[in-house]
């Protein structure tokens, strides 16, 4: 389960490194898709509370959050708020590369939802 959460966490955190490496998208998903549904998020004031609430940064990207920051990640409120923004966002369907590694943003976003967020969401 933690290298599951870690993978979601790392989606997340590449794709709000999207902004600053808009190259990174494949054809499958251009950057025109994405750019809107992200760019929300940045001046979203969960995303700085998440941030400070686990002690990891989603950006500038700095590598995998730890353990302790990955079950504050699942059970903070305001990174579930987060979490619930990403999915209302509706990311499209598709993949996107990062330093050679292949993610498909939102069906990480939607297995990590299922497990992370209340039933009720």
């Amino acid at each position: 389960m933690s290298a599951f959460r870690k993978a979601v966490w790392t989606a997340i955190a590449v794709a709000v490194m999207l902004f600053s490496a808009p190259q990174a998208a494949t054809a499958d998903c251009g950057t025109e898709e994405i750019i809107p549904k992200l760019l929300p998020l940045l001046g979203d004031s969960d995303f700085d509370a998440c941030q400070q609430a686990t002690g990891y940064v989603f950006y500038p990207f700095a590598g995998l959050p730890t353990e302790s920051q990955m079950k504050d990640l699942c059970t903070s409120e305001v990174c579930q708020s987060l979490l619930t923004t990403v999915v209302d966002a509706d990311l499209p369907r598709c993949d996107i590369e990062y330093a050679g590694t292949i993610y498909n943003i939102n069906a990480i976003i939607e297995q990590y939802a299922d497990q992370c967020l209340p039933s009720s969401q």
